[in-house]
């Protein structure tokens, strides 16, 4: 599972992410008023990681949780290498201090309740500490998004929640598995166990 911001996001690594070994790539297409997908990925997430496999890179719009960021530096998921870019990077700072430029030796600096101390970046620019060490994930995934990568699918407002398959980004050949019959979270893992273990999508994998 691959989650990003949206669509641009994913284009703008597109070429990286090619680099690995998928031979598909979904997306899951959903906004924040389908409750049982939002619901069911609290934990489905990982396991629709592990169904879809590792020849199949599956993206979706929503935040990372601290128990999925864990599970992928534990693994080492391919996910890890976009990670750092989900961030707005950090303005570049003069590599020497001006005490160090006047060759006076540098002192340890203890700082304490560094969660709400604030760092000056660049031109004046302040962040408060916490924003550098815990950034506000749900900040920057709309799901709202959903609707303009349905768009870029030519997929219809109606026949989402869905599941899309595509070989490239800009393929307009694709498949595609609408999800709003099931009701219960169960019924959506049963579905996802199913249709990973299931000739059509071993088919889509060729």
């Amino acid at each position: 599972m691959m989650p990003f911001p949206g669509l641009t996001e994913v284009k703008i690594q597109w070429l990286a992410i090619q680099q690995g070994n998928y031979k598909l790539y979904g997306f899951l297409i959903y906004t924040g008023s389908d409750l049982l997908i939002v619901e069911f990925l609290k934990e489905g997430i990982f396991d629709l990681d592990v169904l879809s496999g590792e020849e199949c890179a599956i993206f979706l719009i929503e935040p990372p949780s601290k128990k999925w960021i864990n599970y992928v530096k534990k693994t080492g998921h391919p996910w890890s290498k976009f990670f750092n870019n989900l961030v707005n990077p950090i303005p570049a700072v003069a590599d020497a201090s001006p005490s160090k430029r006047a060759g006076i030796p540098s002192t340890s600096v203890t700082i304490q309740d560094i969660y709400n101390s604030v760092v000056i970046l660049g031109d004046g620019n302040r962040v408060v500490m916490n924003q550098l060490l815990e950034p506000d994930y749900d900040a920057l995934f709309d799901r709202s998004e959903a609707y303009k990568v349905a768009d870029h699918f030519n997929i219809a407002k109606r026949e989402i929640p869905c599941l899309v398959f595509f070989k490239d980004i800009d393929d307009h050949l694709i498949w595609m598995q609408q999800l709003d019959d099931y009701e219960t979270p169960k019924a959506l893992t049963g579905f996802f166990r199913s249709f990973f273990d299931s000739p059509t999508f071993q088919s889509l994998l060729a």
